[in-house]
């Protein structure tokens, strides 16, 4: 199992705060898969221009291996001013 961790508009696109994925059964083995496996289910996530992810804490790249209790944050762009 790995967590999800949504953050700004992706909390609200996913409808909750985390979100529990077994990865195996749907193929997910990177951050690039999970980004594929979400952009597919929740088409407004897709809309969001450049969301993030980071692996335990750490930004990561979609080559970036998942493995089981690996917590995952979502975060999309931050605006401010």
């Amino acid at each position: 199992m790995i967590t999800l961790k949504n953050f700004g508009i992706a909390r609200e696109i996913l409808q909750q705060r985390e979100l529990s994925l077994d990865p195996e059964p749907l193929e997910i083995q990177n951050v690039g898969d999970l980004r594929t496996y979400l952009f597919s289910k929740y088409d407004r996530l897709a809309m969001v221009s450049s969301v993030a992810f980071a692996v335990n804490e750490e930004y990561a790249e979609d080559h970036v291996e998942l493995r089981n209790g690996d917590t995952i944050a979502v975060i999309p762009p931050v605006s401010g001013g």
